[in-house]
């Protein structure tokens, strides 16, 4: 019936359909699955980072603060006390941060700096004592570990993959074939090791640039064999033994500040890195950060992170690699939320399952 204005009245059906949709949503509210936020902190010789994601990886936030602890480690042999108070400040930082975002689990861990500090105990006492939480240094293949199921999601590959990533002080190099435990390697090449040993110019000289990727290769020489054998060498036994088909390639997927930071130069191909060296060798830091948008102690180290991804996809035999930006973090919120804080001894169990 028309209403005093003489427009229909629906004023009572609007009613109805609201209290309808709201009851819905009510439901839809208490059937859906809840969503559990995690968070991880670690430890690294360059940066304390930070990532807050829910359990499936969902991102909610990530942070970074660059102390260079692996220089001073480097130097000294242990944590000094000013540094283990930037630690402690970005610690108790990220904790309110990853609790305000609503995460119910936090996991700290400690990697090569933490390693190779006389005095790393003392470290983890203090976090302890002030956070209540747990700091875990983690060994290297646990470390590379953490890596290759963060970069995978947790997921086994459908084919051989190297999960590769290069670091400040090292590299890790996570390797999988198929029927094959993962086999992990750790090389004593980083972009800021090799930066401290040779590079003394700003841009670094055509010769610095040569001696870089002289320095990495020297170091992929020392990879076995079984674990990456030469292309070259695979490709002429092949002949000799009248085989045609090739061996299924290996995916290399690149993680870490390196690659990441690459990345804003151009793909990680040898091509395009050959660009980027000889950018590198004419633009100063200041250039590159205002152009790139990269942090100056990174950008510092891009031209020997240029030449150690180099080095390694043509070790590999690749022209290319892909770029993950998940780490070490997606991997230990995924393990942490599958296995509680038990997580360091069921690694391999995650990464055998599907």
């Amino acid at each position: 019936m028309p209403g005093p204005t003489g427009s229909p009245n629906y004023s009572a059906d609007v009613s109805e359909h609201s209290e309808e949709a709201a009851l819905k949503a009510a439901e839809a509210r208490e059937v859906a699955p809840r969503r559990e936020v995690s968070a991880a902190i670690d430890i690294g010789s360059s940066s304390i980072n930070l990532l807050v994601a829910t359990d499936s990886l969902e991102r909610i936030d990530g942070r970074s603060e660059l102390l260079g602890l692996g220089e001073a480690v480097e130097r000294l042999g242990r944590i000094e006390p000013d540094d283990r108070g930037l630690i402690l400040n970005a610690i108790e930082d990220y904790v309110d941060l990853a609790r305000a975002a609503g995460a119910r689990r936090i996991t700290l861990i400690g990697t090569e700096p933490l390693r190779r500090a006389a005095n790393a105990s003392e470290v983890v006492a203090l976090v302890r004592s002030v956070t209540g939480l747990a700091l875990r240094v983690v060994t290297v293949e646990q470390e590379a570990q953490l890596a290759f199921i963060g970069a995978c999601a947790g997921r086994v590959p459908d084919r051989p993959t190297a999960v590769l990533d290069v670091g400040s002080s090292t590299t890790l190099i996570s390797l999988y074939k198929s029927g094959d435990p993962i086999t992990v390697e750790t090389l004593k090449l980083g972009s800021a090791r090799l930066t401290w040993t040779i590079v003394e110019h700003d841009p670094p000289t055509e010769r610095e640039l040569g001696r870089l990727a002289e320095g990495a290769r020297d170091v992929l020489a020392d990879l076995p064999e079984t674990m990456f054998p030469d292309p070259r060498v695979v490709k002429r036994g092949r002949a000799r033994l009248g085989l045609a088909e090739p061996p299924e390639p290996v995916r290399a997927i690149f993680v870490g500040a390196t690659a990441t930071n690459l990345a804003r130069l151009g793909p990680l191909s040898r091509a395009a890195l050959a660009d980027d060296v000889r950018q590198l060798g004419v633009l100063s830091v200041g250039e590159v950060v205002r152009r790139y948008g990269v942090r100056p102690q990174r950008a510092r180290q891009l031209a020997a992170g240029a030449q150690i991804v180099d080095a390694l996809l043509e070790r590999l035999g690749l022209e290319e690699g892909a770029i993950s930006d998940a780490s070490l973090r997606d991997g230990a919120i995924l393990a942490a939320a599958r296995f509680g804080d038990a997580w360091p001894a069921h690694l391999g169990e995650l990464l055998s399952k599907s």
